[in-house]
């Protein structure tokens, strides 16, 4: 039952991505051949609701196949803020955050965006239509990479540009993983992490975020995510093996954040995270 689930669910995901990536490339063709800079805009607008589409379609799948129980948590009242930029923090542990993320907060905040590897671009159209619908890219370094680390540099500076501009654009949510991978024993006990249970946090994308957008908003949206016993992979995602997942929200001010530094505001705000981590876990034993 639990496999026919699994394949089912791939399989809606599979045809609701390529329906979204069809109507997405119908209106960027749209955008070629359109003078009109109004029209444009509300084009784009249509665009990101494509993103709203494809996150409501799995919302409706997860509750038909009765895959897990989302438990949103809210420190404070967040209301709806559909017109409001928003800078989301989040820990990271399989592929599946994202999809729980985008379901938890969809009738809360625009449209999630998230820095994605440049070389994304090169995947059969979910590659352009990231990039068309402005998912602000990234080169990340690896191990025998023939890039020079000066040409990285370089084109990470160039997508960077291209996302502020981006980001002022439309109202946006920016998603940012702080850790920069998914959190796994192997990668902790190399890290020698100091926390528990969260790997160290980098500070460039949260500092660009916040840097970029703090004309736009005065807080982030901190995002603690659990999940009930063993994090599931994504396929034991999709077959319904994890029960239950608590999502814990809150607002931090950015200019709490900032003093006396993002760098010790984000170190602190870790901590807290790590705390919260251990709390919500151990609500899944009663």
């Amino acid at each position: 039952m639990r496999v026919f689930r699994g394949f089912a669910a791939l399989s809606f995901i599979v045809v609701t991505v390529l329906c979204v990536c069809v109507m997405v490339l119908l209106l960027a063709l749209w955008l070629v051949f359109c003078p009109s800079h109004k029209v444009r805009r509300t084009v784009r607008g249509f665009m990101d609701r494509m993103i709203n589409v494809w996150v409501a379609g799995n919302r409706w799948m997860l509750r038909r196949l009765n895959m897990i129980s989302i438990e949103t948590i809210f420190d404070q009242q967040l209301e709806t803020e559909h017109n409001q930029w928003q800078i989301v923090i989040c820990n990271h542990q399989t592929w599946a955050d994202v999809i729980v993320l985008q379901i938890a907060l969809l009738d809360y905040i625009p449209p999630i965006k998230f820095f994605t590897k440049r070389e994304f671009i090169w995947v059969p159209v979910l590659g352009f239509v990231l990039w068309v619908l402005k998912f602000p890219y990234v080169l990340r370094a690896s191990t025998g990479h023939k890039r020079t680390e000066s040409y990285r540099n370089l084109l990470n500076a160039r997508s960077m540009h291209r996302a502020r501009q981006q980001f002022h654009e439309r109202p946006v949510s920016i998603l940012i993983f702080c850790e920069g991978t998914r959190f796994n024993q192997e990668k902790y006990r190399a890290q020698k992490s100091s926390y528990r249970n969260l790997l160290r946090p980098k500070i460039g994308g949260v500092a660009f975020t916040i840097d970029a957008l703090q004309t736009k908003t005065n807080h982030i949206l901190d995002v603690t995510l659990v999940y009930e016993g063993k994090t599931p992979n994504f396929w034991n995602f999709l077959c319904g093996k994890c029960r239950r997942v608590k999502v814990h929200t809150r607002k931090v001010l950015i200019k709490d954040l900032s003093e006396p530094s993002i760098r010790s505001g984000i170190r602190q705000l870790w901590q807290t995270k790590d705390q919260e981590i251990d709390r919500l876990q151990s609500e899944f034993n009663f």
